[in-house]
């Protein structure tokens, strides 16, 4: 995917994120968990108020009425809330014309997952990748790879 000259794979949006998410530090992708965690980390030296600035923008994007993700997460948000979990995004689209919808989200037990969504011929992040994104997202935490879902109320 790509706007103009930048072009740049779904995989490669979605490392973008996990550097975020990391606060600026660099890993190569993996396919599989390894033991040996860190060994490959990179600080880009980007300055915390940098990166406070761009996660409270991603932030926005989802939280925010006039986010453009809002929509698509806010019937999930409470979910999200009540799990432990904090989502950050940024929606787009590419010339020609796809959606896309990057982000990560991170829980209060330290864990994090960092996603790319690109949907072939879509023409709105906002209405064609954001929600897939979600619901991706709300995948992880009922899997058990993110947050710790507490059933208070059974009609969740």
């Amino acid at each position: 995917m790509g706007q103009g000259k930048l072009c740049v794979t779904p995989l490669q949006v979605a490392n973008a994120m996990a550097v975020i998410s990391r606060g600026g530090v660099f890993r190569f992708p993996r396919l599989f968990k390894e033991e040996s965690v860190g060994a490959d980390a990179v600080d880009l030296g980007i300055s915390g108020q940098t990166m406070n600035t761009v996660r409270d923008g991603m932030h926005a994007v989802v939280y925010e009425i006039s986010g453009t993700a809002q929509r698509a997460f806010e019937q999930d948000l409470p979910k999200f809330k009540q799990a432990g979990v904090t989502v950050f995004g940024k929606t787009g689209s590419t010339q020609p014309a796809h959606a896309w919808f990057a982000g990560f989200a991170e829980d209060s037990g330290g864990n994090s997952i960092a996603i790319a969504v690109e949907v072939e011929g879509g023409q709105s992040g906002a209405s064609n990748a954001a929600p897939l994104g979600c619901d991706i997202m709300q995948f992880c935490i009922d899997a058990g790879y993110l947050g710790q879902l507490e059933i208070t109320d059974p009609n969740l």
